[in-house]
């Protein structure tokens, strides 16, 4: 894959992770509608949903938007509507959507001011330690299958964080230097018209029946307790590890709890679909609430039988599919887990 290429699915994860951050869109940003709280950024002239002139007047430039080139489903590039205004001595580009409203912004050195508190050049580790746990941008299934690896690849780099009532900060990390490379600040993709609000159900947006940890989150209704963590790996320090483990190409793979939790005597067990049940989303865009799960996966393996060698697959609107417990061909082989135990 040559540099050119490189660049396209960089763009291409850039514009899928901070205009929708799950594979179905968010809507664009709402005109009137208000700009992240005050503290929120520092040294950003620029808010969210702002006009061309705005965005003009407040960079000091007579410098006009250009379009923006980024992947269709059949991995070309084309123009879709949304523009880019770069200002390279300032580390600042700020793209537009089709009505000439600011849609995201992107900081890039040598912008010095700060995003929720963090600067480029901070570490990772300084990251984690301020903002928590964070979570990943999951990638579009209609990409084609060298564009949506690559992206993949990409995506596990990038912080996600819910700073506002409405907005996302999201923090690149080099994997050379462990350091924030690249800050971005988009709306968040629960932010949705009226309508589309009233069609997402997620039990997880109830702040009075879930108690949430670093590493769980208890559910008062159900009395089950479910992990944060892929693959249930944590640091001694009792935070989600860095690393993210790949997901499981086999049931069996799922099944296998880490030996450190099998022997704990806690019960952590590969959750069931009616499990998966009381905690998934429907009519959301994704699978469950990605402020509390890491998933980069549209698919879980799950611990119940739909008979034979089959067991069901965990999908988005609480779907479920027959697979083979063993590896199959293509990317179907391949679906993360979420653990659960019982309350003590």
């Amino acid at each position: 894959m040559n540099s050119a290429s490189i660049a396209a699915l960089a763009l291409g994860l850039s514009l899928i992770c901070t205009s929708s951050f799950v594979s179905a869109g968010a809507p664009e940003v709402p005109k009137g509608s208000a700009a992240p709280r005050r503290g929120m950024t520092m040294g950003v002239p620029v808010t969210l949903g702002s006009t061309v002139a705005d965005v003009q007047r407040a960079l000091g430039t007579p410098r006009l938007p250009v379009p923006v080139k980024s992947l269709n489903a059949q991995g070309e590039q084309e123009h879709q509507g949304q523009t880019v205004l770069r200002l390279a001595d300032k580390g600042i580009s700020v793209f537009f959507n089709a009505d000439d409203r600011v849609r995201h912004i992107r900081l890039d050195p040598p912008f010095a001011g700060m995003l929720a508190g963090v600067q480029i050049g901070d570490a990772e580790d300084s990251v984690l330690g301020m903002l928590g746990l964070p979570r990943r941008p999951t990638v579009s299934k209609t990409l084609p299958d060298a564009a949506r690896t690559r992206l993949e690849e990409l995506s596990r780099h990038r912080h996600l964080y819910n700073v506002d009532n409405a907005y996302q900060a999201a923090f690149d990390i080099d994997p050379a230097t462990k350091q924030v490379k690249t800050m971005w600040i988009g709306r968040l993709p629960t932010a949705r018209t009226a309508s589309a609000a009233a069609s997402c159900q997620d039990p997880l947006l109830d702040g009075t029946r879930f108690r949430v940890t670093n590493t769980e989150i208890e559910d008062t209704k159900t009395g089950l307790v479910w992990h944060r963590c892929p693959g249930m790996h944590t640091s001694p320090g009792g935070t989600c590890e860095e690393s993210v483990p790949l997901p499981a190409q086999t049931w069996a793979g799922a099944m296998s709890v880490p030996p450190d939790k099998a022997s704990s005597g806690a019960g952590w067990r590969l959750a069931s679909v009616e499990e998966l049940d009381t905690i998934a989303a429907r009519g959301c865009g994704y699978i469950v609430n990605p402020g509390r799960f890491n998933l980069m996966f549209d698919r879980l393996w799950t611990r119940s039988s739909a008979g034979g060698d089959l067991v069901f697959k965990y999908g988005m609107d609480r779907t479920r599919k027959a697979a083979a417990k063993g590896r199959t061909p293509g990317d179907d082989s391949f679906a993360q887990m979420l653990y659960v135990r019982p309350r003590r």
